[in-house]
């Protein structure tokens, strides 16, 4: 499994179609935090992909980015969360 560390979140990839989302504890997700999110998963995998987003740490989300999640194409209808 190969691990990533973004400024505000680690990506692990889990096979060739999907990666584990962890946010960085008590951080507040944004449009350009997500931006950088997409590019980065874009240049990972080439076609779709899932995502699954691991919610063991406190996160929020602001209004525009809560927006802006369901219309990343590759991933619009394929984000899960698991809670711990």
């Amino acid at each position: 499994m190969e691990k990533h560390q973004l400024s505000f979140c680690t990506v692990n990839i889990l096979t060739d179609k999907n990666a584990e989302l962890i946010i960085n504890d008590n951080i507040e997700v944004n449009i350009d935090m997500l931006e950088d999110l997409d590019e980065f998963l874009c240049s990972i995998f080439h076609r779709d992909f899932g995502i699954l987003v691991n919610k063991s740490k406190t996160c929020s989300y602001t209004l525009e980015a809560r927006l802006i999640m369901s219309t990343i194409e590759p991933i619009r209808s394929k984000v899960n969360y698991v809670f711990n």
